[in-house]
């Protein structure tokens, strides 16, 4: 098995290789997330020191980011109640999502 290092494993879309990546400082498509995972993770986790994103937010966002994601959560399920033809589900989310909008605002 050839090593991802060696110039012969190319991203079979754009061409590129991993140590033209690192030349270039910029990968040439989508998929080469996908061809280069394992030396990409080792770039990140030598970068930041760990793969999995832990991020960080301001004290004051904190409300508003986690009222977006049940915002979020909420327009999901009122899709798929809408879908299953659930109505009265569906009723129940989209009232939940306008008192969210009205005391929180958009």
């Amino acid at each position: 098995m050839a090593s991802l290092l060696d110039p012969a494993v190319r991203c079979p879309d754009c061409g590129i290789d991993f140590l033209e990546f690192r030349r270039e400082g910029r990968l040439g498509c989508p998929r080469d997330y996908d061809v280069f995972r394992q030396q990409l993770l080792t770039l990140v986790e030598r970068l930041h020191r760990r793969t999995r994103h832990t991020g960080k937010r301001p004290n004051s966002a904190t409300d508003g980011v986690e009222d977006h994601g049940v915002r979020r959560r909420l327009r999901r399920e009122l899709a798929a109640a809408v879908a299953k033809d659930d109505y009265s589900l569906a009723a129940k989310l989209r009232d939940e999502l306008r008192e969210k909008d009205r005391t929180n605002g958009p």
